[in-house]
């Protein structure tokens, strides 16, 4: 009797056993086919996947292209929402000035025309190299552009190398700082050879001399801040400029002139000869507002901090040299 239970229970305990292991091999299964769980087991085993070396594909909603500068209409981001963009991270390779030129000709209205880079003059064949870490989206003639370069940095930030003799990338390569983007030239429309360089956030382009110094070829800051459409290297603190607590009396000019009623209802008086302050109104744009008062959309952008395509909202008061 004894050995039949003794037998018995080593049956029974035999099954257990089995029944154990093939549980757990069904779950061990089940795991491993999950594709979110290979997903992340793929990017552990693979450190230079598209994910681990471009964080950018989440600003940009993983959008791609080797045909266009700019982007479809999309929202990347929210309208208040401030984003910071850490040019060179511990790991980076160290900036690289894309040539050590002369500038000749600065970001904003040229001849009529919005100038969307800075120009920095070179010789025919001389090396053009690349600025951050990144992915090529664009190696090809570009319209007005001639041959251009277009890199995706690992932060989001995009720029642009043009006017190129001779392009030495290919599309959906990975780069890095200092890496040679190609030689020096004239091609596009362009009156002598010079590398035009831009510096564009989803798609849209700001003035690269916010955050580099083309005199000393160095970064004036390591972080650049996005809100809106406007570009900072501090977090938009001097961004909104607030009206004086008192009126101020209204200019006046014994001439009459063919917008002095428009001047005189919108603009005042500060202490100093010369300056103004101007009352944005419904329909004014800094090139209206130019006019308006014989200057330059430069000279305002200048003199208020502001960019070129910051938006003017009705009350806002801006100063007018």
């Amino acid at each position: 009797m004894t050995l039949r239970l003794t037998i018995l229970s080593a049956f029974i305990l035999l099954g257990f056993t089995v029944f154990a292991q093939t549980n757990t091999q069904n779950s061990v299964a089940t795991i491993t086919e999950n594709p979110e769980i290979n997903m992340i087991l793929d990017s552990i085993e693979q450190p230079d996947s598209l994910i681990e070396l471009f964080p950018a594909n989440d600003l940009y909603k993983n959008l791609w292209n080797c045909t266009n500068i700019k982007y479809p209409k999309t929202e990347f981001s929210r309208k208040n929402d401030t984003i910071e963009f850490t040019l060179v991270e511990p790991d980076d390779h160290p900036y690289c000035q894309p040539y050590k030129g002369k500038v000749i000709s600065k970001f904003g209205m040229r001849h009529g025309r919005m100038h969307t880079g800075t120009d920095v003059k070179l010789h025919l064949g001389d090396s053009v190299f690349c600025a951050f870490d990144g992915k090529v989206r664009l190696a090809q003639k570009f319209s007005g552009y001639g041959n251009l370069v277009l890199v995706r940095h690992k932060n989001g930030i995009e720029t642009i190398y043009a006017h190129l003799k001779t392009i030495k990338v290919k599309e959906n390569e990975p780069i890095k700082a200092g890496d040679l983007i190609g030689l020096g030239g004239r091609t596009g429309r362009a009156t002598t050879e010079h590398l035009h360089f831009e510096t564009r956030i989803f798609g849209d382009p700001f003035d690269s001399n916010k955050y580099i110094d083309f005199e000393n070829f160095a970064l004036r800051s390591n972080k650049i801040y996005y809100k809106n459409k406007t570009i900072s290297i501090d977090p938009f603190k001097n961004e909104t400029i607030k009206a004086p607590e008192q009126p101020l009396a209204v200019k006046t000019d014994s001439t009459p002139t063919k917008n002095s009623n428009a001047v005189a209802a919108n603009a005042s008086q500060t202490a100093d000869e010369g300056v103004m302050k101007h009352i944005i109104r419904s329909g004014d744009n800094l090139w209206t507002i130019a006019k308006e008062y014989n200057t330059t959309v430069k000279s305002i952008c200048e003199i208020n901090k502001i960019a070129v395509n910051q938006i003017l909202r009705v009350g806002m008061i801006i100063t007018i040299r």
